[in-house]
């Protein structure tokens, strides 16, 4: 056995006995890094996992339009009236979506639970949510329960010391109508398809076209030779126009007429209002027709919220990335 004197204090310590002690500790810290590797691994396997096969995905919307609201209540089977407030909503995927939503400025929690919901009040139960240490008063109910069904709606109703207002909060543990979803996430208005040529862009701008109704603007989004104008010759042939499509850009706007006429527009060089207004863009009737905007950018402050975006990317001189957006019914439009 091999020894050492330590200088400093005189004691033999055994050379043997510290590596072995120094191979301890290795050996400890190897398993310690392993064990946290394979836990943050196997977090990130789940997630991904749950991704792409369960759909797993989060989205909280703050401003609700009337539309969404109107939806949200016939999904809950409530009713909403003018004088409360849906402050957000919350969507999570998965195998059974989860649908949270939070009404304030409830005048009385009792009232709304029996005149607006059909939720059993005879299933109340004082609870506690946790929310701040102000809380004064919360309960919770249950829905009845659907057919067969064994995710029930739950509210909690609650009230602060800081507000003599009362907030619902409301749970659907597994909401079926896929119109909510489309509430949260763009995506399901959204579609992105690769062309390989000219030829494939106006096909399938012409099957995108076919489903045009009056009233609709397509606005433009992509440089210079992205392709816009190629792309209108297939919305004016989905249309059922003959004429022959060229590019507005000294025009400003040309005019195909026919059962929907289409207006081509090149908002290139406008850059104020009144430049707008004197292309006489305002006077053509949209009601009777669809326009298509290029270099929709210049003028996008003005452009209604039902807008249908098309974005044109150039990845080489025939391939092109398009993406629909704002619009659902162009979701089978590609196969």
């Amino acid at each position: 056995m091999r020894n050492i004197i330590d200088d400093n204090e005189g004691d033999i310590v055994s050379g043997t006995d510290n590596e072995k002690e120094k191979g301890r500790s290795e050996k400890i810290w190897r398993v310690l890094v392993i064990t946290i590797l394979t836990v943050v691994f196997l977090y990130v396997i789940y997630h991904v996992f749950s991704y792409f096969f369960n759909g797993y995905n989060t989205a909280v919307k703050y401003e609700l339009s009337d539309y969404e609201i109107g939806i949200i209540a016939d999904e809950l089977n409530i009713l909403i009236s003018e004088d409360v407030s849906v402050s957000r909503a919350k969507y999570t995927g998965g195998k059974q979506p989860v649908l949270m939503v939070w009404i304030d400025n409830i005048e009385d929690g009792m009232e709304f639970i029996e005149k607006y919901t059909d939720f059993d009040t005879q299933s109340y139960k004082s609870v506690s949510l946790g929310i701040n240490q102000n809380q004064s008063v919360a309960a919770r109910y249950y829905s009845a329960y659907k057919d067969g069904d064994e995710y029930p709606v739950e509210c909690y109703i609650y009230k602060l010391d800081s507000t003599d207002k009362w907030t619902a909060y409301i749970i659907e543990n597994d909401v079926t109508d896929k119109s909510i979803k489309k509430i949260f996430f763009l995506e399901d208005k959204m579609m992105t398809i690769i062309t390989k040529s000219p030829e494939e862009t106006i096909a399938f701008a012409e099957k995108l076209g076919s489903l045009l109704k009056r009233g609709d603007i397509i606005a433009y989004k992509g440089g210079l030779g992205a392709g816009k104008t190629t792309f209108t010759r297939g919305l004016a042939a989905g249309l059922g126009l003959k004429d022959i499509v060229t590019s507005p850009t000294f025009s400003i706007v040309n005019e195909y007429r026919g059962e929907i006429s289409l207006y081509h527009f090149d908002m290139y060089r406008i850059i104020s209002s009144d430049e707008l207004e004197a292309t006489g863009f305002y006077d053509y009737p949209l009601e009777k027709s669809v326009f298509a905007v290029e270099w929709s950018e210049n003028i996008d402050d003005i452009l209604p919220s039902e807008t249908i975006y098309i974005t044109i990317d150039r990845i080489d001189d025939d391939t092109r990335r398009i993406t629909v957006e704002g619009d659902d019914r162009f979701a089978d439009t590609w196969n």
